[in-house]
């Protein structure tokens, strides 16, 4: 048996609802915890990518790949020569 960590509930002494708070922090627990910095050139149909939005990240420098869902915490419009550019922060966080 590995452990990974753990969750206490003192003040719990419901069999249902212990089941009901440790199925919940599983769930926080097992979704990772990252950020991703890309060209919006990078994210399928990415122009319309606004703060807030969910998107789908698979993350394929990972063996096996990570599929989860992260949200744009940041975009940030670069003017320069040639084309305007945009970058995109993606985080679970």
């Amino acid at each position: 048996m590995h452990w990974f960590g753990h969750v206490v509930f003192p003040d719990c002494k419901d069999a249902t609802e212990l089941k009901a708070l440790t199925m919940t922090a599983l769930a926080a627990t097992c979704e990772p915890r990252v950020s991703y910095e890309v060209d919006v050139a990078a994210v399928d149909g990415g122009a319309g990518v606004r703060l807030g939005d969910g998107v789908a990240v698979i993350d394929s420098s990972r063996s096996p790949a990570w599929h989860l869902r992260a949200r744009c915490a940041r975009r940030v419009r670069e003017l320069g020569e040639g084309a305007p550019s945009v970058r995109l922060t993606l985080g679970t966080v």
